[in-house]
């Protein structure tokens, strides 16, 4: 639990580097708050600032809650273990709340980052400078330069639902 257990990005960044099979850190678990905002989006970003790979994982810690909050939602290329396997290892999944509202779309061809939900949402497009572009609708599209890295340094989607209190959180 990086939020609350405060435990220093300079740590977390050396859990990171220990060994490849460690992805990520938790951002958001069931017993996270109604508002959602005690998610550890803050600490992922500063992860991600320091140039590592950092997958954000929503999580269930246990069976004792009646919200389920927390899941992770695979896209594999197929429905085999194998490919559910590959497709966590290369980041192709995103974090919900509750996986009522999804993601219907998501791309990047080297130029446009494209997302498509569901509903209409609040989309942001988060980088190391922070929020970088925001909009309401079901699609966003954004147009991302040839020194992406030097200038975002990462890129991350962030979509809100506010009736259901859902968030999606992508890699």
């Amino acid at each position: 639990h990086p939020q609350w257990s405060h435990l220093p990005v300079d740590f977390l960044c050396e859990m990171l580097d220990h060994d490849e099979r460690v992805l990520g850190i938790e951002i958001l678990n069931t017993n996270s708050e109604v508002d959602y905002s005690d998610a550890c989006e803050s600490v992922w970003d500063e992860v991600l600032r320091t140039g590592r790979q950092c997958y954000g994982f929503c999580v269930q810690d246990h069976l004792q809650s009646d919200t389920w909050r927390g899941k992770i939602i695979l896209l594999p290329e197929e429905r085999t273990q194998k490919s559910l396997l590959k497709a966590l290892r290369d980041g192709r999944f995103y974090g919900a709340v509750t996986g009522e509202v999804k993601f219907e779309h998501i791309s990047f061809d080297g130029k446009t980052f494209r997302a498509a939900c569901s509903e209409e949402v609040f989309f942001q497009v988060i980088s190391r400078r922070g929020v970088e572009t925001e909009c309401s609708g079901r699609e966003i599209a954004f147009d991302v330069p040839r020194n992406m890295f030097s200038q975002y340094g990462y890129l991350r989607l962030d979509a809100r639902f506010g009736r259901r209190r859902e968030k999606l959180f992508t890699q």
